[in-house]
């Protein structure tokens, strides 16, 4: 089902302790993944269940889960991370289609479109 919806950092900042438990749910709490940081899993559950999530940042969940990575707001097309951005497609499934998009991209997208429609217009005119 096509959709359009907006994804913020703090939307990835409230899942990510939901997201972190179910990937490791079935790792025990002593499993040391990073040897640069070798915080357990059991740690990184702990600290995770500490933060505020409606208030921490992006460097508070790395520094508890123990790397960065796990809050990534990146627009499909120019791979910049970006506080707020727009889904536009299926729901991401294994066989879905959607492009992640910052204000940036959707602006120059809009930009194209109008001019490839201004175009197409100006030449069913002279078509005339």
């Amino acid at each position: 089902m096509s959709r359009m919806k907006i994804i913020t950092q703090r939307d990835e900042i409230l899942s990510v302790r939901k997201r972190f438990f179910e990937q490791y749910k079935n790792h025990s709490d002593n499993y040391v993944f990073w040897l640069s940081d070798p915080k357990s899993i059991g740690e990184s559950r702990a600290e995770l269940s500490a933060l505020n999530l409606e208030t921490c940042s992006v460097a508070d969940v790395d520094a508890a889960i123990g790397r960065a990575g796990w809050i990534e707001n990146k627009c499909d097309i120019c791979r910049e991370d970006s506080p707020i951005l727009i889904q536009l497609g299926d729901e991401p499934d294994f066989e879905s289609r959607w492009q992640t998009l910052c204000a940036s991209c959707l602006k120059k997208a809009l930009d194209t479109l109008t001019s490839a429609a201004a175009v197409a217009a100006l030449n069913l005119e002279i078509e005339k």
